[in-house]
């Protein structure tokens, strides 16, 4: 069977096309694309609707020469493979996408080296905007993008520079606090705690949140039941397993991550006890394995699609000078979600 030829007469779907579609002007909808002016909302979703509706895609290479743009924002993280941070950068798409922006994904590793490597390499390639997220910006190199002209939001700050751009965090501590608190008081027993390793940023502030929950009900901090461990699967089973050969049995185990607490669960049925009749468990992140562990796992909901819509948003205002005022500083809730676990 043959094909038949695309038609030669089929063209591109034009600003002006979309325009007509949504009832507003060519001027309206090159407002809504480019973020350059402020569009009252149920008129930017038409707008967004009409370029769902008929395929418009715009022309990024004749934009970027005709505005010396390109319409790329670059979303930096420390390890691709956690889940959580391809939700941020889906969020962030949700948001960017629809305004002909192209998301580009970059991966530290963890590493300064690298850190310092992809900064060199945003600068040098033409971006409008960055969203380092899941580490502390370094001030060296949010001076070199800001000085290059890219706009910088940094989600889960940490640096003492940060107060010099725009911010997205959780409360990491408030939820933490709140989760040991209201668990804590259902259990009597002693009460242990997993955190993360020492050199992830996040592990001093979800720390504290577990120990100002404990003071909130006048409880110790027992330091034989306190540790840290890699936020893997492995490190929260090796970490329970060392506390019951040393003899301890705590009735509750709060984890800073889902990953510690599910390995804590495992270590826990390889000692033969029940969960939670006799020691229960919570995480922190609530990913798709939370819950579909066995109890389900209680947890917080930190929301990164929540955190990269909302990077994009501080950061659509950057990049298109509607705001220009001091950085702006948004800390997000975390909710609990108490499942059979604890």
């Amino acid at each position: 069977m043959v094909t038949a030829p695309r038609d030669s007469r089929e063209r591109r779907v034009t600003v002006r096309d979309v325009a007509a579609h949504a009832g507003v002007s060519q001027a309206t909808v090159s407002q809504v694309l480019s973020g350059s002016r402020p569009v009252a909302e149920e008129t930017r979703a038409r707008v967004l609707a009409a370029v769902q509706e008929l395929g418009y895609r715009p022309n990024h290479f004749a934009r970027a020469l005709r505005q010396q743009k390109s319409h790329t924002v670059a979303i930096v993280v420390p390890n691709i493979t956690h889940v959580t941070y391809p939700m941020v950068a889906r969020g962030a798409g949700e948001i960017l996408g629809p305004l002909g922006y192209q998301v580009a994904l970059y991966d530290t590793n963890g590493l300064r080296a690298t850190e310092k490597q992809i900064v060199r390499t945003l600068t040098d390639r033409m971006v409008d905007g960055a969203i380092v997220f899941g580490y502390p910006l370094a001030p060296s190199d949010a001076r070199m993008l800001q000085e290059s002209g890219v706009a910088v939001v940094n989600g889960s700050p940490g640096s003492e520079s940060s107060p010099l751009w725009d911010t997205v965090q959780v409360d990491e501590t408030a939820a933490l606090r709140y989760l040991t608190r209201t668990l804590a008081a259902r259990y009597d027993g002693p009460i242990a705690y997993i955190g993360g390793p020492s050199g992830h940023n996040t592990a001093p502030r979800r720390e504290a949140g577990f120990r100002a929950g404990m003071q909130d009900l006048t409880l110790a901090t027992d330091p034989r039941l306190t540790t840290s461990a890699p936020y893997t699967w492995a490190g929260g089973r090796s970490a329970l397993t060392a506390m019951l050969e040393a003899g301890l049995r705590p009735r509750l185990v709060v984890c800073a991550n889902d990953m510690i607490a599910i390995g804590a669960i495992a270590a826990a049925r390889e000692y033969g006890l029940d969960v939670p009749g006799e020691v229960a468990v919570s995480g922190y992140d609530n990913i798709d394995a939370a819950e579909m562990a066995v109890p389900p796992l209680t947890t917080v909901e930190a929301s990164p699609f929540e955190q990269g819509r909302a990077a994009a948003r501080l950061l659509l205002e950057r990049m298109t000078d509607t705001y220009r005022g001091p950085a702006r500083h948004l800390t997000l809730s975390a909710e609990p979600v108490i499942r059979a676990s604890a």
